[in-house]
């Protein structure tokens, strides 16, 4: 789970990014993130990724990469933790049981944003 651009500047447009590896044929659900507070979301982009690759010596073949991508604004300064979104994994018919689970909190450093009238 990422947040970019890092640090942030305050009600800066910013993207969160999630993604979860999976088995071809298992969906993935992923909740939409909790609207008020100091927090402002945008629609929400999702999609799956087929991922053949060797990344740091292990072998990730017949996987998937199933994602999300929410533009998001925040309103506080200072250190602030993103709750990670609820996913739902349900695997085909048959093969196991359903699963939902939460990801990862992110942390973020949002700076303050001076305007023009506050220099000389």
């Amino acid at each position: 789970m990422t947040v970019s651009p890092a640090p942030a500047r305050l009600g800066q447009r910013l993207v969160y990014r999630a993604n979860v590896l999976v088995q071809p044929g298992v969906r993935v659900r992923f909740d939409r993130p909790a609207a008020g507070g100091e927090f402002s979301w945008g629609a929400a982009r999702t999609g799956r990724t087929s991922v053949n690759t060797n990344r740091l010596g292990t072998l990730y073949g017949g996987v998937d990469s199933a994602w999300m991508e929410v533009p998001l604004q925040v309103f506080a300064t200072g250190p602030v933790s993103i709750p990670g979104t609820a996913i739902e994994i349900v695997p085909p018919q048959g093969t196991g049981t359903r699963a939902v689970r939460r990801l990862p909190t992110v942390h973020l450093l949002v700076l303050p944003t001076i305007t023009a009238a506050d220099t000389n």
